[in-house]
């Protein structure tokens, strides 16, 4: 079965890049899952490590400047990681 190309009415998709269409979908959606359930498990830690803090409110804050700033940049190092593992393919 042959498919039309969107923005070229008269051209048609053969299978095998209609496969590879499909499968780099696919490879996007697993990044955009992966990518939302580190952000939902961030936030589920940072509450419960929050919660469970034994210094003051102050001390708090100030740790939490310094380690978030830390765990931005690693965030952004695996982030590109994984993007680029997926442009691979």
């Amino acid at each position: 079965m042959f498919w039309k190309k969107k923005n070229q009415p008269n051209q048609q998709i053969s299978p095998k890049e209609l496969k590879k269409l499909i499968k780099e979908k696919k490879k996007k959606g697993m990044l955009d899952k992966l990518v939302m359930k580190a952000i939902i498990g961030g936030a589920i830690g940072s509450v419960i490590g929050l919660s469970m803090a034994p210094k003051t409110g102050k001390e708090t804050r100030e740790y939490l400047i310094e380690k978030g700033g830390v765990a931005k940049t690693k965030g952004i190092k695996i982030f590109e990681r994984i993007k680029n593992f997926f442009k691979k393919g």
